[in-house]
């Protein structure tokens, strides 16, 4: 054979052995914990007839890097933070069924109670915060949780909004700056009173939801679940927006920038991020409707190259950007009431919020585990479902 054709022959051989899985996501595990079921945190109390042991309120999900182990953040409890709810995270084991799509049975392995630096412990309740020194209180409302380069855990707080780092036994080890424009002046007890008070920063109960940390440990993203309340219009009790920041911070010197994330409709949220590569993240899209009036329930890929950053943007537009500002580019990798999954209909949960890859499959693809947050409702389970994603989705 001409040597020519030799190499091109050898090329498009290698092409073709080397051609991309684009297989779709398929759904290989589905499991879950009852609503009663309790925790390891050992307490034995109750407050407003909640057992302050219960297993809800799932938030986050972060693979530990063992086995099937994965850290999972619960929120800021029950009763939409009127009581004194420990914050906490969980060890709990998600084992990947033998063949798929099969059934798996979550079980709890530890629980750490979070404390601040001083050994204080951090609540969810709304009405404790500290007025003159909002950084000083101790109400908390965990909503994300990954591991840094150097085993401890990141934890992002919905009330500050806030990113912390954490030992492995729950206690507070420092805290990250935040730019002004994401944080409020005036914190107040009620999601109404908050969103009245302010004119600029996170609205009321939808900060900090999603948390990512790439690869190599040195930067980490941020993303607010609705857009910034001088990034949406319309009254106080009724702010809409397309708009989401995502906030890049460099572990290493501080340094930030910001993009966009634009939602399909005003009524969707961010409640997840994932870091899927260098420049490439998943995050979780949804609607706030459970059940068969669900319209919207996507894992999304979005990509940083050619976004703008718009860290010198005070104010963004509510509807439509300027051609100068491109958002980050956006599209759907898994849509989970695809009929094709087979789970959706009448209880198809409101809020899917955990997002974490697990073990690597045997077949090459990444294992991907989606969780559920239940608002800790005794009658509600916690869902986990488990994909098999191909990398070139």
């Amino acid at each position: 054979m001409h040597a020519i054709h030799c190499v091109l022959f050898i090329a498009v051989a290698s092409g073709l052995c080397a051609a991309a899985d684009t297989r779709p996501a398929e759904l290989v595990g589905i499991g879950q914990l009852p609503g009663t079921a309790a925790d390891a945190s050992g307490l034995i109390d109750a407050a407003a007839g909640f057992p302050l042991n219960m297993l809800g309120g799932l938030s986050g999900l972060e693979y530990t890097g063992s086995g099937d182990r994965f850290w999972a953040i619960c929120d800021r409890g029950p009763a939409d933070g009127e009581i004194d709810f420990p914050c906490r995270v969980h060890e709990i084991e998600l084992p990947l069924p033998s063949s798929g799509p099969g059934s798996f049975v979550p079980r709890i392995i530890a629980t750490h109670l979070l404390t601040d630096e001083a050994g204080i412990a951090l609540r969810g309740r709304a009405s404790l915060f500290d007025s003159e020194m909002p950084r000083k209180s101790q109400r908390f409302d965990p909503e994300a949780v990954r591991k840094s380069s150097h085993g401890t855990l990141w934890i992002s707080d919905e009330y500050g909004p806030d990113i912390s780092e954490y030992s492995l036994d729950g206690k507070r080890i420092k805290r990250l700056n935040v730019p002004d424009r994401f944080c409020i002046q005036h914190p107040a007890a009620t999601k109404e009173q908050e969103n009245t008070s302010n004119v600029s920063g996170r609205r009321s109960n939808a900060g900090f939801e999603g948390l990512a940390v790439n690869s190599s440990g040195k930067r980490m993203f941020v993303c607010i679940q609705r857009p910034l309340i001088q990034d949406s219009q319309g009254p106080p009790d009724h702010l809409t927006g397309l708009h989401c920041r995502l906030l890049q911070i460099d572990l290493e010197t501080g340094h930030t920038r910001e993009f966009v994330v634009r939602l399909d409709a005003p009524n969707h949220g961010i409640n997840e991020l994932l870091a899927w590569g260098d420049d490439r993240l998943l995050l979780i899209e949804r609607d706030d409707k459970p059940g068969v009036a669900a319209q919207f329930k996507r894992i999304m890929a979005v990509h940083l190259d050619g976004a703008t950053d718009v860290s010198n943007i005070e104010r963004l537009p509510s509807e439509q950007l300027p051609i100068a500002i491109r958002p980050m580019r956006k599209e759907t990798v898994i849509d989970l009431l695809d009929p094709r999954y087979g789970l959706a209909g009448p209880s198809f949960p409101e809020k899917i919020e955990g997002l974490a890859f697990g073990r690597p499959l045997a077949d090459g693809r990444q294992l991907l585990v989606v969780g559920t947050d239940n608002d800790c409702n005794p009658k509600t389970p916690s869902r986990f479902w488990m994909f098999a994603l191909s990398d070139s989705q």
